[in-house]
């Protein structure tokens, strides 16, 4: 795939006006929705190839994919967007540059993702989902791209309430159920919805707990799902050891890009380390801290390209 989009834009031509923008934007464009499953391609290789791997070296090698994926996405998208901007295809938004929001509400986050991780949980285990109680710094706002800080705070959420019911509800210990993974762009470009009832919950409730200081901003998510076991509390951010390998038959899932694959803290952590953030489990608790000391970057960034 990475050679193919290699060869596609090594063909096209310096670009020299609009026209030639929009053309290079629609193979962009393409691209990018053609690699949204490469996480699972990266997946199935772990898969095939664990007997012939060190864990370290699969970690390794993933952070470092990873890594590199993030960042070609993030000037794809930039572009796209600005050229959206420039072509009156997307609105001009204050507190927004490009992708990146300069005023991203914590609260709003949460809410967004709890919404759409409780809806999704209903619609797989036909439970009410575990309440989420949100508390502390309700006004916090941070620098940093949206689709990014939701799909973090929304693996954190889904991972919790999977865990809540099991630990807590009558399904069979070896129910196999469990509320699909999204791609960034999916949770980001997830319509409004309504709010899951939660009023017959027997679930204990899960609390997010929003801190904000002078350069972070901090997340703790704490459930009663059990917390993890001591055997399994040092390869919790292993790809190699948390992988599905029980999935067959790759080929053929008909959602490749939803299928749950047991990476996406991993994958969450890594989006949290790209920024400079951090991203931890205590227990049962889950913490984040998203530096806020990029803002004064982005804003010297922003005044540059208007002069």
């Amino acid at each position: 795939m990475y050679w193919e989009a290699f060869e596609k834009f090594q063909a096209i031509p310096e670009i020299k006006n609009l026209e030639d923008n929009k053309k290079f934007c629609m193979v962009l464009k393409d691209m990018l929705d053609a690699h949204i499953i490469v996480i699972q391609k990266f997946a199935m290789g772990i898969r095939e190839t664990a007997c012939h791997m060190e864990p370290h070296q699969c970690d390794k090698f993933l952070n470092e994919m990873l890594r590199s994926r993030i960042g070609r996405r993030v000037i794809s998208q930039q572009h796209l967007r600005y050229s959206d901007i420039w072509e009156g295809r997307y609105p001009e938004q204050k507190h927004v540059s490009g992708i990146i929001n300069t005023q991203c509400s914590a609260l709003e986050t949460v809410q967004k993702c709890t919404d759409l991780a409780g809806r999704l949980f209903k619609d797989n285990y036909q439970l009410n989902p575990p309440h989420v109680e949100i508390e502390g710094h309700f006004g916090a706002k941070l620098t940093y791209i949206s689709g990014h800080l939701q799909y973090i705070i929304y693996e954190l959420l889904k991972n919790s309430m999977q865990h809540t019911v099991k630990k807590h509800s009558k399904l069979p210990q070896n129910n196999k159920t469990q509320v699909p993974s999204m791609a960034e762009e999916a949770i980001a470009e997830a319509k409004k919805i309504k709010k899951t009832d939660i009023k017959n919950s027997k679930l204990p409730p899960i609390k997010v707990t929003i801190g904000q200081s002078d350069t972070e901003v901090m997340f703790r998510i704490s459930d009663q799902g059990g917390g993890i076991p001591n055997d399994l509390i040092n390869n919790v951010w292993s790809y190699w050891y948390v992988s599905d390998r029980n999935q067959t038959n790759f080929e053929e899932k008909p959602h490749l890009e939803n299928l749950n694959l047991g990476m996406g803290l991993c994958i969450a952590r890594a989006y949290a380390n790209y920024w400079g953030g951090t991203m931890h489990g205590y227990g049962t608790d889950a913490y984040v801290k998203i530096s806020t000391e990029n803002e004064k970057e982005v804003t010297e960034s922003k005044v540059r390209s208007n002069k």
